[in-house]
């Protein structure tokens, strides 16, 4: 009866370790990348940093430092881009990122700020890659250009 029982103990524990494993490896799918990527970004607001290494030249001083940012919602993304403000959709799939078309106000500024927009602006249309190397940092990437952000 002793051994009944112990055996019976053994099998479902057998049963539950498998049923635990296989649980993890499911978590461990190419596809999770995507939901936890999309999931991480949800809600977060980035500044941008650097472009291909290089911290943005804005140009002259301005008595207020001139920002880019971008903010990611559930409806979409939007952001400020120098002078003017931007937003579109955003698809995200394992670590592809696609943006929908780049809508934006339409303000003028001092041409340091219209030529750091305009290339700005440019990258982000190519982007196709999204990395979160930490919790904040922000890297989107087309085949040729790079845009690092820090959490703001």
């Amino acid at each position: 009866m002793k051994t009944k029982i112990i055996l019976s103990l053994i099998s479902i524990l057998f049963i539950f370790a498998c049923t635990t494993a296989n649980t993890a490896s499911q978590n461990n799918k190419p596809g999770k990348v995507k939901t936890d990527i999309a999931a991480k970004l949800l809600n977060t607001s980035w500044e941008l940093t650097e472009i291909n290494g290089q911290e943005p030249d804005f140009g002259v001083a301005y008595s207020l430092k001139p920002v880019i940012t971008i903010e990611f919602k559930d409806n979409g993304m939007n952001g400020r881009s120098v002078v003017n403000g931007y937003f579109s959709s955003y698809k995200i799939n394992d670590d592809n990122i696609n943006f929908g078309g780049i809508g934006a106000t339409r303000m003028g500024g001092p041409k340091e700020f219209m030529d750091l927009e305009y290339k700005y602006f440019n990258i982000l249309d190519k982007v196709n890659k999204v990395e979160l190397p930490d919790e904040n940092t922000l890297i989107l990437k087309s085949n040729t250009d790079t845009l690092k952000f820090t959490k703001k």
